[in-house]
C-alpha cells in the first residue's frame, strides 16, 4: 500500500518500529505500518476529527464528529497559502447574533467579542487552519481568548460525548479506574450520534474498536453550536484546564459497521 505523506502533515521526523522513515514523500507501507502511522497522527494531532466543521486533532481522545470535512480536499490544500482563508468576515445574521450574545451574556466589548469570534472560526471553523496551534498553546493569544470565552459564557449542562476509533495496533490501554489526559481545549457533542459518526469515519477500512466517551458532569464546558458552521453537530467546548479524566465504567454497545463499540464513562479529576 503506497501512501503520499505531505510534508505539511508531518511536523516531526517519524521512524516506524519497522525502521521505515517517513519524510513527507510517497512510500510503500504494510497495513500494520499504516495503522502505526495513523496512531502517530492520532497521538500528535492533525487533520481529521471534524470538530466545528474543521478537520482538527482526532486524538487526545477523539473528536466530535465527521462533520462536513473532506480529507481529500484538505490534502490537496495542505500546501496552499491559507492566509486568504484565514480572513474571517463578520456580516451574516448568525455572526452578528453570536457577537451580541457575547456582549450580553459574557460582558464582552464589541471589539473583544469580534476578536474571539474570529479566533473561534480560524481555529475551529470552516478554515480551521490554526486549530493545532490554539490547542497546544503555540498560539497563546488564541488559546487565551477561547479559554476566556469558556470562563465567561453560560455553562452547558447535560451529558456530552466524544468519539474515537482505537486501532488494533494501538498501545493505549483503557481500564476501569484508569485515567487519561487531554492536550488542551477539546470538542465534544451533546448529540451521541455525532460522536458515533466520527468514530465510524475515523475507523474506515481499519481494524479496531469504536470508542464513545461519555461525560455527564463537567465544570468548564460551553455550547458553541450557535457559532458552528454545522449546528446539527451540537458542539460543546471543554476547557483545556480540565485535562485529567478518570474512567469509571466501560460498557459494550451495538456494533458499528461490524466493529465493536465500547462506551467509556468518565469524570473529571
Amino acid at each position: 500500500m503506497k501512501i503520499n505523506l505531505i510534508p505539511y502533515e508531518l511536523e516531526d521526523l517519524v521512524i516506524l518500529s519497522t525502521g521505515k522513515v517517513l519524510l513527507g514523500e510517497a512510500i510503500e507501507l504494510t497495513p500494520d505500518e499504516v495503522d502505526e502511522f495513523c496512531e502517530y497522527i492520532i497521538s500528535k494531532g492533525g487533520k481529521g476529527s471534524g470538530n466545528f466543521d474543521h478537520e482538527g486533532i482526532p486524538g487526545h481522545v477523539g473528536g466530535s464528529s465527521a462533520g462536513s470535512g473532506n480529507n481529500k480536499s484538505n490534502k490537496k490544500e495542505s500546501g496552499v497559502n491559507t492566509s486568504r482563508r484565514d480572513h474571517i468576515k463578520i456580516s451574516g445574521s448568525k455572526d452578528i447574533n453570536a457577537i451580541n450574545d457575547m456582549i450580553k451574556n459574557g460582558n464582552y466589548t464589541k471589539e473583544s467579542a469580534e476578536e474571539t469570534y474570529k479566533t473561534f472560526h480560524k481555529g475551529y471553523g470552516a478554515s480551521g487552519t490554526q486549530y493545532r496551534d490554539i490547542i497546544t498553546g503555540v498560539n497563546k493569544r488564541g488559546q487565551d481568548l477561547l479559554e476566556n470565552y469558556i470562563d465567561k459564557m453560560p455553562k452547558y449542562e447535560g451529558t456530552i460525548y466524544r468519539g474515537l476509533f482505537l486501532s488494533k495496533t494501538s498501545k493505549t490501554k483503557l481500564v476501569t479506574g484508569g485515567a487519561f489526559s487531554m492536550t488542551g481545549i477539546s470538542s465534544w457533542s451533546s448529540n451521541e450520534s455525532t460522536a458515533k459518526q466520527f468514530s465510524e469515519k475515523s475507523g474506515y477500512l481499519r481494524s479496531g474498536v469504536n470508542l464513545i466517551f461519555v461525560l455527564e458532569k463537567h465544570s468548564k464546558a460551553v455550547s458553541v453550536s450557535h457559532m458552528s458552521n454545522v449546528t446539527s453537530e451540537k458542539e460543546v467546548l471543554v476547557s483545556g484546564r480540565t485535562k485529567n479524566f478518570k474512567i469509571n465504567k466501560i460498557e459494550n454497545g451495538e456494533d458499528i459497521n461490524g466493529k465493536a463499540t465500547k462506551y467509556v464513562h468518565v469524570s473529571e479529576i
